[in-house]
């Protein structure tokens, strides 16, 4: 049974089976009631969603998705706050944080070993996981050696996470190699607050490499004290160039080191592909003479050609219909009209046919103010007034011939 009660973020879930199923199926059952009790999917609950199961059934310490929502921890460990920031930190897409040959080696952060107290170790994530998770953008910076205007060498002045509030300086450095696709972090480990009690290289500079792709696994490679160095051989995959970090000062009381990053190059630095001098404006070739094409000819409305010029056709019938009349051929208009289809509103499929003035390469299209007045006459409107261009060209303002 359950209650959909949640008290300061914990629920109980109860499901009927002995733990010697094993870890997967208890997880996949609750995962299923609690979506019938509550209507959702564990991801609908909260952000990170943490089971804790009974004893017996996880024999490892716990697990989580990486860059999802849910996380597993064994009876023993899951009120221990190292073991629950290290899954949380999966589900942030954080790998593993290692030394040497030793995948957990590094505890200068909580993705390497956890351990069983709830209370502490007080301790972060290391500095190539807070670059990773963005938490302290405005205070952190990128560098790629040799290029966007690199000079030999560049110091900085850098602070711990920990003074992130107070501080004017960068708390977080990397330093990109885009050849190889695998970059270096540098942070300034000081063990206060709430790094206090982190277990390795408290007070010293610290050095770290991730390939660029998150969620892979960062490597510590170097602990830096005042005075001290680390070297990166054939940097950025260039055989023989070496990237020299130094520590030059490191001022306790201010929580600030002073470091310098120095590039040395078996050669003369790469120069840039020099630039091609402008291209003169083309002069433009002299135009021909237009050469005046007569188009091919197309079939116009009831198979004419619509280029061709009309020519007046006498009536065979003596009483032909007047100009400007609705017609069915030429024979039904007057000498200087023919019978041509043109749009209307007053017939089913929006065309008349009208007797209407000769022209040439008329393509049965006519001016905006000669079409609306022949539909105000098919309609029987004697009162449109003719156009001022049909005034000369064989009506009157009756319709009567000229």
């Amino acid at each position: 049974g359950l209650t959909t009660n949640i008290r300061d973020g914990v629920v109980t879930i109860r499901v009927n089976m002995p733990v010697q199923v094993g870890s997967n199926t208890i997880v996949n059952e609750v995962s299923r009631t609690i979506e019938e009790e509550f209507g959702t999917t564990v991801d609908g609950i909260a952000s990170h969603v943490m089971y804790c199961l009974p004893e017996g059934a996880l024999s490892g310490v716990g697990y989580a998705i990486m860059n999802g929502v849910l996380s597993v921890y064994n009876n023993e460990l899951c009120t221990s706050v190292s073991t629950q920031m290290h899954e949380v930190g999966h589900n942030l897409n954080l790998g593993h944080s290692g030394m040497g040959s030793d995948e957990y080696g590094d505890q200068t952060g909580v993705m390497g070993y956890s351990y069983k107290s709830s209370e502490t170790p007080k301790m972060c994530f290391n500095a190539a996981k807070l670059f990773q998770l963005r938490w302290f953008d405005d205070k952190s910076v990128s560098y790629t050696p040799g290029q966007n205007s690199w000079v030999f060498n560049r110091s900085f002045t850098l602070a711990s996470v920990v003074d992130y509030p107070t501080t004017r300086s960068f708390v977080l450095v990397e330093i990109l190699q885009p050849n190889i696709r695998l970059n270096y972090y540098i942070g300034f480990n000081v063990a206060k607050e709430f790094n206090s009690g982190v277990k390795q290289a408290m007070n010293q500079v610290v050095v770290y490499e991730k390939p660029w792709i998150d969620g892979n696994d960062s490597w510590r490679v170097a602990d830096l004290s005042q005075g001290h160095r680390h070297t990166i051989s054939n940097f950025n995959g260039v055989a023989g160039d070496t990237l020299t970090i130094d520590v030059l000062s490191i001022n306790q009381s201010a929580g600030e080191a002073q470091v310098r990053l120095e590039l040395n190059r078996v050669g003369p630095p790469p120069t840039r592909p020099p630039t091609k001098p402008p291209t003169r404006m083309p002069t433009p070739r002299p135009t021909p003479r237009p050469t005046r094409t007569t188009p091919s000819p197309t079939r116009g409305v009831g198979g004419r050609n619509p280029n061709s010029i009309d020519k007046p056709t006498a009536p065979a019938n003596p009483s032909c219909k007047r100009s400007m009349e609705a017609c069915e051929t030429t024979d039904d208009c007057c000498f200087g009209y023919s019978c041509r289809r043109i749009s209307s509103d007053s017939s089913s499929d929006g065309f008349t046919n009208v007797c209407r003035t000769v022209a040439k390469n008329s393509k049965d299209k006519l001016p905006r103010t000669q079409l609306y007045w022949w539909k105000r006459r098919l309609r029987g409107d004697a009162s449109a007034e003719m156009p001022q261009e049909l005034a000369g060209e064989g009506e009157d303002a009756n319709g009567g011939e000229a």
